[in-house]
């Protein structure tokens, strides 16, 4: 944390499979830009904003998160 990179950074662009990240719009705990940064960071990542959705958008927003991930996981 004190160099300004986190812990994992060196091991995402290591994951070969693909990776569903979801983030909220409106997130105010964790920005998207972290959310972007990750995305950049694995390969075989997509990203998929939840608009109107914050921090907990699993939670929040389950009913326009659920098709995104089934659709993923087809």
């Amino acid at each position: 944390m004190l160099s300004g990179r986190d812990a994992t950074d060196g091991l995402l662009p290591q994951l070969r499979m693909p990776v569903l990240i979801v983030w909220g719009g409106k997130d105010q705990i964790t920005p998207l830009s972290q959310g972007e940064k990750i995305h950049g960071l694995v390969p075989q990542s997509q990203l998929e904003v939840i608009p109107a959705c914050g921090h907990l958008a699993p939670v929040q927003c389950a009913d326009r998160i659920g098709p995104t991930v089934i659709q993923f996981l087809k």
